[in-house]
């Protein structure tokens, strides 16, 4: 069989090399992803709580669009700079799971408060 292979021109290994970064990002990336359910457990629960008056409905919009809106550009975000190796492995893959517990700690107080 062969090793390499031609991509645009240029002979590449069919054996992709892995840097560590690399390794590492991937699992932090798995790992923040499957807690992201509870960074977005922590959103919702203020947001049930300001609404519990039997708008359910204006909650769960808002945690979808804080969701779609700041999550997701995030998250696109993280895995760019990822890639591109500008930011350490622990600060892409976690950004957007921070961000959102902060938006949540911050109307939970907010909750207390009131």
């Amino acid at each position: 069989g062969r090793s390499t292979v031609e991509v645009g021109g240029e002979r590449q290994s069919l054996l992709r090399a892995f840097t560590l970064d690399d390794v590492e990002g991937r699992i932090q990336e798995r790992f923040a992803r499957s807690a992201s359910p509870l960074a977005f457990l922590l959103l919702g629960f203020p947001l049930a709580l300001v609404f519990k008056s039997g708008n359910r409905m204006v909650a769960f919009l808002l945690a979808t669009l804080i969701g779609l809106f700041i999550y997701y550009p995030t998250d696109k975000l993280a895995d760019t700079l990822l890639d591109q190796h500008l930011v350490g492995p622990l600060a892409a893959c976690w950004s957007g799971n921070a961000l959102i517990s902060s938006i949540g700690l911050l109307l939970l107080a907010f909750v207390v408060r009131r």
